[in-house]
């Protein structure tokens, strides 16, 4: 195997112009390849991501969608009355809602630690620049444990302080106890506990198809009394509110008494399950996620193609070149060793080459789905890459070492033909 080694890294010293020539193509192949797998990958990433972060039976919640809805203080408590007329419907155990947005609390508007770790926590989201905001997730108690891991209640405080909890990044600066006051409401919070390091919660903008948010640096605490009358709030909410039944429900019949409740108020609502939600995404993404798939396996089969042609044509060239070698001392082995080494070679080089520029484009990436190409890019890329190295390894050489032992030493030393 050494002299084979030495073989073949002699033979790309030799031919700059022809590496670089076929280290390009295969290259470029590799970043299309690249490119249509991850993003198949991720779509499927995305989905396992989101059932596996759920922490209920898909068949049990139901979203509402709202249509001709009014920005006006009446609507505001035509809503509630609407809400609390869904929770006496038969099937139905609760209607929960949440809001993400940024807030400002007076406490910590002008406190130092603070300001120096949220200004990296919020350098990559809507609010980069401003390290006195206050993401905050505000949420009722019953979807407290919609996702898996966080936290789960919020207890009654005996002050009239509404309860908050802090990330645990901020764990060292925001003690138990901590009153903080929304500079809007004047409404006091107080901390008593924290957010787990790592934990997460869906997207306002779509709980399927849009990737989870980190929650470190954040806040979540319960809706205000002021709230529910809030105008901003409430339309806020509107796209985030779920309703949750048991598991003999009459879904339809639900259904049906929400479209025709909010009918006779002046606006139209509707509700599905998020199971039937999620199956509609799986279709869409199932579509895109095969297209992918062929265009990745047809620039594979064009990239083969071209590797087979170019190195086939190489060896044939040369054989006059490895009959003198055989006739100083080489076998056919050694030369069927070197011609692979020399193909694993170009075609590893370029695979992690390819990985790498793509690695660079999504760590780059202002994306809203970066982190979840990132991970398919780890997860899934890295792997297949070194797969492809070795698979058009062996399919670029079969060819070639077929042809060199088709010949005899005698034929190489004559220039076979």
């Amino acid at each position: 195997m050494g002299g084979a080694a030495r073989l073949a890294f002699r033979e790309l010293r030799k031919k700059k112009l022809f590496v670089l020539l076929i280290l390009i193509v295969s290259t470029i192949s590799m970043l299309t390849i690249l490119s249509a797998v991850t993003n198949a990958a991720s779509t499927t990433y995305q989905r396992t991501s989101f059932t596996n972060s759920l922490n209920y039976n898909m068949k049990n919640v139901l979203s509402i969608q709202y249509q001709y809805t009014d920005e006006t203080q009446e609507f505001t408590y035509i809503l509630e009355d609407f809400l609390s007329y869904i929770e006496t419907l038969e099937g139905v155990e609760t209607v929960g809602k949440f809001d993400t947005t940024g807030i400002y609390f007076s406490e910590l508007r002008n406190m130092e630690e603070y300001l120096r770790l949220n200004d990296g926590l919020v350098s990559k989201s809507k609010y980069i620049g401003k390290p006195e905001i206050v993401r905050i997730l505000y949420a009722d108690e019953c979807l407290l444990d919609f996702v898996k891991g966080g936290v789960t209640n919020y207890p009654v405080l005996d002050n009239g302080h509404l309860p908050i909890y802090a990330s645990e990044v901020f764990e060292n600066i925001l003690p138990v106890g901590y009153v903080l006051t929304d500079e809007r409401t004047n409404i006091p919070y107080e901390i008593i506990g924290y957010i787990p390091t790592g934990a997460k919660w869906f997207s306002e903008d779509s709980l399927i198809q849009y990737p989870l948010i980190s929650l470190d640096g954040w806040f979540i605490a319960p809706f205000s009394v002021v709230s529910t009358n809030d105008i901003i709030t409430q339309l806020s909410c509107l796209q985030n509110t779920y309703i949750f039944v048991s598991d003999n429900a009459p879904i339809s019949e639900i259904q049906k008494e929400i479209e025709q409740y909010s009918s006779q108020y002046g606006f139209k609502a509707s509700a599905s399950t998020l199971a039937a939600q999620y199956e509609r995404y799986e279709e869409e993404t199932n579509s895109f996620t095969t297209r992918q798939i062929f265009l990745a396996v047809f620039i594979c089969i064009m990239a083969t193609s071209s590797i087979v042609a170019v190195f086939t044509t190489n060896v044939l060239l040369k054989c006059k070149q490895y009959g003198v070698l055989l006739a100083n001392g080489y076998t056919l082995v050694d030369i069927v060793q070197g011609i692979t080494i020399e193909i694993f070679t170009i075609t590893l080089f370029s695979a992690m080459l390819a990985w790498l520029i793509k690695l660079r484009e999504f760590w780059n990436s202002t994306d809203l789905f970066r982190d979840i190409l990132l991970e398919a890019h780890f997860k899934f890329a890295l792997p297949l890459v070194v797969l492809l190295a070795v698979v058009l390894t062996l399919a670029a050489s079969a060819l070639p070492v077929i042809k060199i032992f088709h010949y005899r030493p005698s034929e190489l030393i004559g220039g076979a033909k």
